[in-house]
């Protein structure tokens, strides 16, 4: 019978399996750190609420009053700040003048690469401390796809919701506020008025100078149009050269005494197609009444803005009369 001796064998000491488990549990939780941050990201759609998210996530690792979010490429701007009352008043005062007022306002920037920029923490009157560095930078190194869907998504709704070319609201839009004006309208006894506006000798001056000469005409009155009513009113290209706008609070009488300024102001663009005729604005307007459908509204601002067609152009007309622009 062969006997053989067996060696002992050599396990690792028992401090290096403690170390090695501690490493593995501080990498594991790391991940779960990271994890947390991403299903905090998916709840969130926009920008806006993706920094509140990033703000509230970044909290116990670097205290900070406010945060900022930079992308100068799509040209994009977030401000989030977690104080409130007073306090939130002189935080944003504070970050808004910067960083120069002796000291008090104390900033840290984290970029984010050149196709998501720059988050900025700022706190007023303590410094800004890091707690875990490393963490920090893998959080941010996981934020190039959130944000980057952010940024798609809102560029999407963008889209949808505004007219090409003059960037004001489109149809949809326009149709999303009619309803809930008229039961505002009825529900608080005011007054609502709509102007259908089309534009007068725009189709000469794309026929007669081309389509890039049309565009900067509509441009321009595009941007006309929203320089002269508040901020209240919805504006909206409805099509080609179409225009309506929903005046909450504003009577008939009230909305003629506005369609007359814009008949002025678009003439005085002084746009002509190069054979005499001059660009202008017709405007028919109808006051919402109880009871009225908003299909029936709109019928009756177009019939109206019929009628000032036919009148002679740039003119205003409301159901009871014609109003001519000298």
């Amino acid at each position: 019978m062969r006997i053989e001796t067996i060696r002992e064998k050599r396990y690792p000491s028992r401090d290096l399996y403690g170390s090695e488990i501690g490493r593995l549990e501080a990498e594991l939780g790391r991940y779960r750190r990271i994890s947390d941050l991403y299903c905090r990201l998916a709840e969130a759609a926009d920008i806006t609420s993706m920094i509140e998210k990033i703000s509230s996530w970044l909290m116990p690792l670097a205290e900070h009053d406010l945060i900022r979010y930079r992308n100068r490429k799509a040209n994009r701007t977030a401000t989030f700040c977690s104080c409130h009352g007073p306090r939130r008043e002189a935080v944003e005062s504070a970050a808004a003048a910067g960083e120069g007022d002796g000291g008090t306002v104390y900033s840290c920037d984290l970029p984010l690469g050149s196709a998501n920029g720059t988050l900025t923490l700022l706190r007023c009157e303590r410094e800004i401390v890091i707690k875990d560095p490393a963490l920090i930078n893998d959080a941010i190194s996981a934020l190039d796809r959130p944000l980057s869907r952010a940024l798609a998504h809102e560029d999407l709704f963008v889209l949808a919701r505004c007219d090409a070319l003059t960037g004001l609201a489109n149809r949809r839009v326009f149709e999303e506020h009619l309803v809930p004006l008229m039961a505002r309208a009825e529900r608080q006894s005011t007054d609502l008025s709509l102007m259908s506006l089309d534009l007068d000798h725009f189709k000469e001056i794309n026929d007669n100078l081309g389509h890039q000469e049309g565009d900067r005409a509509m441009l321009l009155v595009a941007k006309l149009l929203a320089e002269q009513i508040r901020k209240s009113d919805i504006l909206a290209r409805m099509g080609g050269d179409e225009f309506s706008i929903l005046l909450p609070d504003t009577s008939a009488a009230d909305a003629v005494i506005l369609g007359e300024r814009l008949c002025r102001a678009v003439k005085g663009l002084h746009l002509s197609d190069g054979h005499g005729n001059c660009l202008g604005v017709s405007i028919g307007i109808s006051q919402w009444q109880p009871g009225v459908s908003g299909a029936d509204w709109q019928r009756l601002a177009d019939e109206n803005l019929y009628r000032a067609k036919n009148s002679g152009r740039s003119r205003v007309c409301t159901s009871s009369a014609v109003e001519t622009i000298n």
